[in-house]
C-alpha cells in the first residue's frame, strides 16, 4: 500500500465483517504487522493510516 509506505501490503479478511491487516516483510526475514482493524466504512479511516505510518517509521 503505497499510501502508507513502500513495501507495505494489505490482507483483506471477510468473516463476520470486513477486516484489514497492514504489514511489511522486508526487514531481516521478519513480518511486522503495522495495523489490524475492522473496516466499518468504504474508506479506510485516516487514523488507521496515520498509525500504520508511525509504526513503519519506528521499525525503520
Amino acid at each position: 500500500m503505497s499510501i502508507i509506505g513502500i513495501g507495505v501490503y494489505e490482507i483483506r479478511i471477510q468473516n463476520r465483517g470486513q477486516w484489514r491487516v497492514f504489514y511489511t516483510a522486508k526487514f531481516e526475514n521478519t513480518v511486522y504487522v503495522l495495523a489490524a482493524f475492522e473496516k466499518k466504512s468504504q474508506k479506510t479511516a485516516q487514523q488507521e493510516i496515520i498509525n500504520a505510518r508511525r509504526r513503519l517509521k519506528t521499525i525503520k
